[in-house]
C-alpha cells in the first residue's frame, strides 16, 4: 500500500480477490480469509501527475490478469504467482498519459482507454485493442476527430496536434448480445467554445461512443450538451426490459470552477443518470 491516491475495484474469481491498489500495485488473496497469495509491485518513473496513481479496476479472462498502469503501459499477470507474462508501453508518461481506467475483455481482446489529456496533450487520448497474447495493438481510436475524419470539422480549422481533451478516465462496457463496445470521453479543452476559437462540438469528446470491437469504428455515438460541469463519464450499462434494449450512464455532480464558469452548478439533488432506448 501507498500514500497515493486508490480507486480499487476488487474483483472476484474462483475464490480469489485481486485488488488494483494505488500506484499500479496489483494483489492476490484469499477471499474468505485475506491471506496474501502474492503481490506485484510495479517500478514507477517518479513525479507522476496526481490522478496518474489510482486506477479502477482490472480484468481476469483465464489465469491472466490484466492492468493498465499509472506510466501508461498494459500489463498481463499470471493469476496464481502475479508475474509478468508479458508488458507493452501505449502511452507516454513524460506528455502526462496514464491509465486511470483499467482494462475489459470484449469478443477476444484487451481494451481499454487512455486517460490524461486533460494536461493539453497534444492530438487527445484514444481506446486500444490489444491482443490476449502478446498486448500487440490491434486498432486504436481516437477520442478526439481528425481533420480528415468524420467530425473532423467539428474543431474548425484547428490542426490535429491542437486538439486537446478527451480522456477517457472511466472502462468501457462490453455487450456481447450486440456485439458493441460502449466508452465514454470527457471534455475537450479548453472546455468554452469561444476559448477554443471555434463554434463546432468538439467531436468525439464529451460523448458517449458505441464501437465496433473487431475494428474499433464508431458505430454511433451521442454528444452530451448539458449544464453538468462534467459530461456523464461514467461507464455506460446496457440491459433489457420487455424485449427492449436500454442504455444508462451515470454522471458525477461535477467540478466547476466558479471563476471559469459562474453559470454552472452541481445538481442540488446529486447526480444525476441518464437512460435512452436503443433502436430496434
Amino acid at each position: 500500500m501507498t500514500d497515493k491516491r486508490t480507486e480499487s475495484q476488487p474483483l472476484v474469481h474462483d475464490g480469489v480477490m485481486f485488488l488494483n491498489q494505488s500506484s499500479s500495485i496489483v494483489q492476490a488473496l484469499d477471499a474468505k480469509t485475506g491471506e496474501l497469495f502474492w503481490s506485484y509491485e510495479r517500478e514507477l518513473p517518479p513525479k507522476l501527475p496526481t490522478l496518474a496513481y489510482g486506477n479502477r479496476n482490472i480484468a481476469i479472462l483465464g489465469t491472466t490478469v490484466f492492468t493498465g498502469t499509472s506510466d501508461a503501459w498494459l500489463v498481463a499477470l499470471d493469476a496464481r504467482t502475479g508475474k509478468p507474462k508479458w508488458e507493452r508501453k501505449v502511452g507516454d508518461h513524460e506528455i502526462n498519459q496514464h491509465y486511470s481506467a483499467g482494462p475489459i475483455i470484449a469478443d477476444g481482446l484487451v481494451v481499454i482507454g487512455m486517460s490524461g489529456c486533460y494536461h493539453y496533450t497534444p492530438g487527445g487520448c484514444w481506446i486500444s485493442a490489444h491482443d490476449l497474447e502478446a498486448g500487440n495493438e490491434i486498432w486504436r481510436r481516437n477520442t478526439l476527430a481528425r481533420p480528415d475524419e468524420p467530425g473532423g470539422d467539428t474543431w474548425g480549422k484547428t490542426p490535429a496536434d491542437e486538439r486537446y481533451g478527451g480522456s477517457v478516465w472511466i472502462p468501457p462496457t462490453y455487450d456481447p448480445q450486440r456485439n458493441v463496445i460502449y466508452v465514454a470521453s470527457a471534455v475537450p479543452l479548453p472546455w468554452g467554445r469561444s476559448q477554443r476559437g471555434h463554434d463546432g462540438d468538439a467531436l468525439y469528446s464529451n460523448s458517449t461512443l458505441a464501437l465496433d470491437p473487431k475494428t474499433g469504428k464508431i458505430l454511433w455515438y451521442l454528444l452530451w450538451r448539458t449544464r453538468l460541469a462534467v459530461p456523464p463519464q461514467g461507464f455506460p450499462v446496457s440491459y433489457e426490459v420487455d424485449g427492449k434494449q436500454y442504455i444508462a450512464v451515470p454522471s458525477g455532480v461535477g467540478m466547476a470552477i466558479p471563476q471559469l464558469m459562474p453559470e454552472i452548478r452541481s445538481p442540488n439533488s446529486g447526480s444525476v443518470l441518464y437512460v435512452f432506448a436503443l433502436p430496434d
